[in-house]
């Protein structure tokens, strides 16, 4: 089997452009049942100077995002943090379940962040509240971002929450969506480090003959996998999962470490294209699990 280079936009490639996760915190205040951090590593405690640190330290990743957990069950030290990396970055970003939102809150990451990460996995907040086990206020996110200056994203994955009957009409009804949010993307991904059984494929969403659904997973290797147009107004994106990032027991949780046929798909200097900082300052290469 010959060598897979990767499409230069996708993750794991070595032209992909750098990128820093900081991982803030291990709790979150929702369950949802297929979160792709469940086991994840937890630092156990937070170090804004270690984090800052590192941070600054790799000049060229230009683009953080901070998760968590749930990041804003420790605002202060976002704010804190965001302040610190604010003049050594060209984009950062903050991802939340929105819960705790506030226009306060709002205000005070006006100037530091660039972009803010909802995550909503269905139109329907009662269907959508099911999915986080607790309630998330689609009318409380609408007034809290009121005065943002950040741009805003809805992150949403394929579930089985949605029905088959649904699943035509759930791209045009979470754009409808987005547009009462006043937010300028959706990001939609397939799920991660779920069972097959579990595992919605992108295409049952789209038609059959949609270039987003219709490669194989090779190509979504070498010629791209994740997919870009517009919609009502809504710039959407599609991220789909090689064979290499699907399942439980995937070889790749971040797509960008991925062995095929026993050697890695572009040369070793893919591992420069992203880092995890963790809450104690902790840098890896690619998320790692509990205990290491």
């Amino acid at each position: 089997m010959s060598k897979l280079i990767p499409h230069k936009g996708n993750l794991c490639s070595k032209y992909a452009t750098k990128m820093i996760s900081i991982k803030i915190n291990n709790n979150c205040n929702r369950f949802c049942s297929f979160c792709i951090d469940r086991g994840g590593r937890n630092g156990n405690y937070i170090s804004i100077d270690d984090i800052a640190k590192n941070g600054i330290f790799y000049s060229d990743y230009r683009i953080v995002i901070i998760t968590g957990g749930e990041p804003f069950l420790d605002f202060d030290k976002i704010v804190e943090l965001a302040k610190r990396l604010r003049p050594y970055k060209q984009k950062i970003i903050l991802n939340t379940n929105g819960t705790l939102l506030t226009k306060e809150k709002t205000i005070a990451l006006n100037g530091l962040i660039d972009e803010l990460q909802v995550s909503i996995h269905h139109y329907d907040e009662n269907r959508n509240n099911k999915i986080f086990g607790g309630n998330v206020s689609f009318e409380n996110i609408k007034k809290s971002l009121e005065n943002k200056l950040f741009s805003l994203s809805i992150n949403s994955n394929f579930t089985n929450e949605y029905t088959k009957e649904e699943r035509p009409t759930a791209i045009h009804k979470m754009t409808t969506l987005c547009k009462y949010l006043n937010a300028d993307r959706l990001r939609l991904t397939e799920t991660k480090k779920v069972c097959e059984n579990n595992f919605v494929l992108a295409s049952e969403f789209f038609p059959k003959s949609s270039l987003a659904v219709s490669r194989t997973s090779n190509e979504l290797i070498t010629k791209g996998c994740t997919f870009f147009y517009n919609k009502d107004g809504i710039q959407v994106s599609v991220k789909r999962l090689c064979d290499y990032a699907k399942g439980e027991d995937a070889i790749a949780f971040s797509c960008c470490f991925i062995d095929t046929n026993g050697q890695k798909k572009i040369d070793v200097d893919t591992v420069n294209t992203f880092k995890v900082i963790y809450s104690d300052g902790l840098v890896t290469d690619d998320w790692v699990f509990e205990g290491i």
